[in-house]
């Protein structure tokens, strides 16, 4: 669950079990949160709501807003899919997360927001510098250092395979 402090007491923002704000269907997990100038988000789960799953955004005493839902469009074609499972990195008022996509080229894709603009950095298969391809399928985002997006992800196409550290722009 998410409170945060009002004074001397703390508000309850996203509740475990509790109605999701919003779109409905009762929160059933919380699985990533991060903190930017741009606000707290908190990727959770609702499997009984209208959608299965979001990003909430809270920013200073307002109530949790729907940043990013499964369905909705994401930059570069296609949708936002399993949401609640996003990861999420931030720093300074960037917020950074990989997230499933459908009917989009590619299966996963990493973007950053900064506030409500939201771009594409990279998709599953892109080609990196030397030739091989950037699988996201077992990917972590590390971080955010100014524009760029530091991930550890497996190349495909290099002998052998190999995971590596990259700075995506």
């Amino acid at each position: 669950s998410i409170y945060l402090s009002a004074g001397k007491r703390l508000r309850p923002v996203l509740v475990n079990g509790a109605k999701a704000p919003v779109l409905g269907g009762k929160i059933d997990g919380l699985r990533a949160f991060v903190g930017t100038d741009s606000g707290l988000y908190a990727a959770v789960s609702m499997p009984d709501g209208g959608t299965d799953s979001a990003v909430y955004r809270v920013t200073g005493r307002s109530s949790p807003r729907p940043f990013l839902v499964d369905g909705g469009p994401a930059p570069g074609g296609g949708a936002y899919r399993s949401v609640g499972s996003a990861e999420l990195a931030g720093n300074g008022p960037t917020l950074a997360f990989l997230v499933p996509l459908f009917g989009a080229p590619a299966g996963r894709g990493v973007f950053t927001a900064v506030g409500e603009v939201v771009t594409l950095r990279v998709l599953d298969g892109s080609t990196v510098s030397d030739g091989s391809r950037l699988s996201l399928a077992d990917t972590d985002v590390r971080g955010v250092d100014g524009e760029a997006v530091l991930l550890t992800a497996r190349l495909i196409g290099t002998t052998p395979a190999s995971r590596a550290l990259l700075a995506v722009r």
